[in-house]
């Protein structure tokens, strides 16, 4: 059995933009995250919180980690999130990180997205 575990619509506030007025105020960021155990966490048979990822801490440890940072990229951002949660759950877990900014200030232009991927 694999498995796969999906947090979706992390909402948080930074400063994203490379235009002068997407820097003047932290904006809302979507972020969803996905995992994936090639034969599954262990939690599926111990029911405990240990054997798996507690994305509470998890996010927690990504909210301090972003604390006072400005990115100008999308790409930049997605990549900085990815390392912070690579780096905490191991090696054996496979991690993928979209993130989506809204409404961007480009015409016509709903929202942006970049994922960066184990797979």
């Amino acid at each position: 059995m694999k498995g796969e575990l999906y947090i979706r619509g992390y909402k948080t506030r930074i400063i994203l933009g490379n235009a002068m007025c997407e820097q003047e105020e932290p904006r809302e960021i979507i972020m969803n995250i996905s995992f994936r155990w090639s034969s599954g966490p262990y939690a599926c048979q111990s029911d405990d919180l240990k054997d798996t990822i507690c994305y509470d801490s998890l996010l927690k440890t990504v909210k301090n980690a972003l604390d006072g940072h400005i990115f100008h990229l999308v790409e930049r951002f997605a990549q900085y999130v990815y390392d912070i949660i690579h780096a905490s759950v191991g090696k054996d877990v496979a991690v993928r990180v979209e993130v989506v900014k809204p409404h961007p200030p480009i015409e016509g232009v709903q929202e942006v997205s970049f994922v960066c991927s184990d797979w």
